[in-house]
């Protein structure tokens, strides 16, 4: 838990002020040797002095499910569930960068699985669909429906020991803006011991497979660092 109390100059001799409380929960919880439970949950609460246009909210739930069966450990499979609310303030960054100048709830649900199919390599698939409302405007206005689908097909090649060469074929449609998009992202990761592997890919889709993200600006080059325990 945090808790912030900023004050700047905002001109004409006044100061403004923002207090702001923060909050960041997680939770893992192994079931049995087959199921693991994991949580978390993210708030942010935040007020300005110069009103309601400078606050900024936001609100992250999320409820996941792994499964990994003990008597088929080829197969792993991943169930997660985000609610997720943001009311940004003016000059907030989204992930990707840039300006998050709209509102949004939204509820996430996705089914990722992955098969090794062979020793030297992995099919998966994965499937999530987003329903919920936009707003342009972060005090008031109208909220407009969103809904939108991701399918992502993905194979992992064991080149040898310690590189993996990855392909992933992705299509998202948007339904309200009647819209849909299809492409490729390539990548290739070196094993730096028995829990770490670092990658280096090019995505030549616009988009990101977080749904909650609508920047469209994913597109290009990135670096990606995995670790399992």
């Amino acid at each position: 838990m945090e808790y912030r109390n900023e004050v700047g100059d905002g001109g004409s001799n006044d100061d403004v002020r923002r207090r702001t409380w923060l909050m960041r929960n997680s939770l893992g919880y192994q079931v049995d040797p087959a199921w693991r439970l994991l949580g978390k949950f993210n708030l942010s609460r935040s007020s300005n002095s110069q009103g309601a246009f400078y606050d900024g909210n936001f609100r992250e739930v999320v409820l996941g499910a792994a499964y990994r069966p003990v008597d088929n450990d080829r197969w792993n499979t991943l169930f997660k569930y985000t609610n997720y609310y943001n009311v940004p303030s003016p000059g907030q960054l989204s992930a990707t960068g840039s300006v998050a100048d709209y509102s949004q709830k939204s509820q996430v649900f996705s089914v990722d699985t992955v098969w090794d199919a062979l020793p030297w390599l992995s099919l998966g698939a994965k499937y999530g669909l987003r329903i919920g409302e936009l707003r342009d405007n972060k005090v008031d206005g109208s909220w407009f429906s969103s809904r939108a689908d991701l399918m992502v097909l993905r194979a992992d090649w064991h080149v040898v020991r310690e590189w993996d060469a990855v392909l992933e074929l992705r299509k998202l449609r948007a339904k309200e803006a009647e819209d849909a998009r299809a492409g490729a992202l390539v990548a290739a990761y070196r094993h730096m011991g028995k829990n770490v592997k670092v990658g280096l890919g090019y995505n030549f889709t616009d988009y990101s497979d977080d749904l909650t993200d609508l920047s469209y600006r994913s597109r290009g080059w990135f670096l990606n660092v995995l670790s399992t325990l």
